[in-house]
């Protein structure tokens, strides 16, 4: 009795995937932090939403949108923007003062059994 031979090669490796996916994941957060505050859509018709996850753990704002049909995922990123009261001593000033970040003063109610007139 003979035995049959089938020539061809193992399959791909999967050790360093991970490795590879982590550094596109930089990459990813890289061309984010070029434009801070805008969202992008970095994935689509992922079988999970932790694509998310792993964005948020690189400081990434990340949210995933779930197709109901589907059932598969979006994923949407962006880089956050600098907040002013970091950068200008002056508006962190105002801040611990209680003065809202749109600058506005804060309306107040009139007290109790005084009517407001206009």
């Amino acid at each position: 009795m003979s035995m049959q031979i089938k020539w061809q090669d193992p399959p791909e490796s999967a050790t360093g995937r991970g490795r590879q996916t982590s550094r596109e994941r930089d990459q990813l957060v890289a061309q984010l932090k070029e434009h801070p505050g805008k969202w992008a859509l970095i994935l689509e018709d992922q079988k999970s939403s932790s694509a998310a996850t792993s964005m948020r753990k690189r400081g990434c704002e990340a949210r995933s949108v779930r197709h109901r049909k589907t059932n598969t995922y979006d994923v949407y990123a962006r880089w956050p923007e600098q907040d002013l009261a970091d950068v200008d001593p002056y508006i962190a000033r105002r801040r611990a003062r209680g003065v809202p970040e749109d600058g506005r003063p804060a309306t107040r109610q009139p007290a109790p059994g005084i009517r407001a007139v206009s």
